[in-house]
């Protein structure tokens, strides 16, 4: 499968530990570095319009929202 990751820049001390996390956690359970596609949006605002962006651009399977 390949997984999309969009996380807010907003507040990166939560943000980037919740970004780490996912991504090692998709690692854990048998997904491909390759396969994990991560992207920054400004804040959480634009995480939906993140995610729609992954959907329409890439060939995901899962969007996995962190903000």
């Amino acid at each position: 499968m390949k997984f999309g990751i969009v996380s807010s820049e907003w507040n990166p001390d939560v943000t980037e530990a919740l970004l780490n996390g996912a991504y090692e956690t998709l690692k854990k359970h048998g997904a491909k570095e390759e396969n994990i596609l991560v992207a920054r949006v400004p804040g959480s605002f634009e995480l939906t319009h993140g995610a729609r962006q992954f959907v329409k651009r890439t060939k995901v399977d899962a969007v996995i929202c962190l903000g």
